[in-house]
């Protein structure tokens, strides 16, 4: 074996492997879950279908969540038994895969040193290891949404020129596997279920003589995977959808265009800065309370109370939601705006560091500043790489790569739905590899840039 050469080919993935790893030994003995499940929801239903009481919360039947997930425990349990070890072991492979797919899709967009730093960027952030102890579809999610997008791009390559061009290339057998893992996304996610509207197109752009032809092909793979699962939710409860909590979102969302000026402005105080800044002037002041949870629950106890089933209760905050859209149109479209920027808080290292010093505001003034300014740095980083992201994204589609158009349409989809919805970080983590894409692209334009500034001077020196 040429140890020397085998090192050569494979030091970036030890040194990825590596930096995992050190993630883990530092923040998971902290932030990560190693006692037992972090959903127990999800934990719970996997285990009713282990023991033969079907999709069930609560000793019902539900569709409270999204199947795939607890599918996947499930699998696990029926199989080895509940060892919850065993299945954050799994969700570290996914992790891995995960950034392996970042680095294969970043490298035949824009070359080998992008791949390297989106992939780098995925292993230096700590809540990739920490989502992957927790029993949350975060990782489950991002790795399916990355194989979906590898899947899309293989059936866009059907020329010699491409990246990811096959030698032998059978485009229909990738149109079928990226409907397939499509649908499993949306069993997993339900908030994806409209993006097909948006990408489909592509295959018009890409190949206008079989465009429509995969066009039929994807959307029959994703109905032989959802179509099961819509006819259970109809035939037990009446509703076709994926999951029941819609109208909960919606509501939660618009209760805030009740709020009066000064709860307004806590709440955009704090989507823009942090929960912090609003506790400086008012110690009482809690982001839970303050972003309209209670009054949500509040509702939809008494509506449970009245009668309702979950469902029926979720139907009815839906419609009162929609009332109060058409009510305040404008504070609307300001709070979905406040949705958008929250969503895209960063996260230090687990939560939203919109959380950050929760209950400690500290008494000196010196102790006040550091705080918020440990805050504002870590906002003005995540900034800087949303910014050079953006600035990536901008290059890309002037060199027409239609690859990133997917890879757009993906962030500004997932980012419009959650205008209209409520928004927390966690949200779009499943597409922060698509962010880290276009910031390594980014930073490589700007790194080449420099570089050849400094050639230059060499010449004019």
């Amino acid at each position: 074996m040429n140890f020397k050469g085998f090192t050569k080919k494979y030091w970036f993935a030890g040194f990825i492997l590596l930096i995992v790893a050190l993630n883990s030994f530092i923040f998971l003995p902290k932030y990560g879950a190693w006692g037992g499940p972090s959903d127990v929801e999800y934990n719970e239903i996997a285990i009713n279908m282990a023991n033969g009481s079907g999709f069930s919360l609560n000793g019902t039947e539900s569709m409270f969540r999204e199947p795939a997930y607890p599918f996947f425990l499930f699998l696990n349990y029926r199989i080895f038994g509940i060892n919850y070890n065993l299945i954050r072991i799994e969700q570290f492979v996914l992790l891995f895969l995960t950034i392996y797919l970042t680095y294969v899709i970043s490298d035949g967009m824009f070359g080998n040193l992008p791949a390297k730093i989106a992939s780098l960027t995925i292993a230096v952030l700590p809540i990739f290891p920490i989502y992957a102890t927790d029993f949350i579809s975060e990782i489950f999610t991002a790795f399916l949404v990355l194989l979906f997008t590898y899947f899309f791009i293989r059936s866009l390559s059907s020329t010699k020129d491409s990246p990811l061009y096959l030698s032998t290339y059978k485009g229909e057998s990738f149109v079928l596997l990226s409907g397939f893992v499509f649908g499993i996304l949306v069993l997993t996610k339900s908030i994806f279920i409209f993006l097909p509207i948006f990408i489909l197109p592509i295959y018009l752009l890409k190949e206008r003589k079989y465009g429509l032809k995969n066009i039929c092909i994807f959307i029959l793979a994703v109905l032989i995977v959802v179509l099961p699962w819509l006819y259970r939710n109809y035939m037990n409860f009446g509703k076709i959808a994926i999951a029941d909590r819609g109208g909960m979102l919606l509501y939660l969302h618009s209760i805030k265009s009740e709020f009066n000026d000064k709860e307004l402005k806590d709440y955009a105080t704090t989507a823009f800065l942090g929960e912090y800044f609003v506790r400086l002037y008012n110690p009482n002041f809690n982001i839970v309370k303050g972003e309209g949870i209670y009054k949500m629950n509040d509702r939809r106890i008494l509506l449970l109370k009245e009668g309702f089933d979950f469902a029926g209760a979720d139907r009815v905050m839906m419609n009162e939601a929609k009332g109060l859209y058409l009510k305040h149109p404008f504070k609307n479209f300001f709070i979905g705006f406040l949705e958008v920027v929250k969503v895209n808080a960063p996260m230090a290292p687990k939560y939203s560091v919109m959380f950050a010093f929760p209950g400690h505001i500290g008494h000196s003034l010196f102790e006040k500043i550091i705080k918020m300014g440990i805050i504002l740095i870590i906002r003005i980083i995540w900034l800087t790489i949303l910014l050079v992201a953006l600035y990536g994204a901008i290059k890309s589609l002037k060199e027409k790569n239609i690859v990133a158009i997917l890879i757009l349409l993906f962030i500004i989809y997932l980012n419009g739905i959650i205008f209209f919805l409520q928004g927390v970080p966690r949200f779009v983590f499943v597409i922060y590899p698509f962010y880290f894409i276009f910031f390594a692209f980014g930073i490589s334009i700007i790194l080449n840039k420099f570089l050849w500034k400094q050639k230059i001077q060499k010449i004019i020196n």
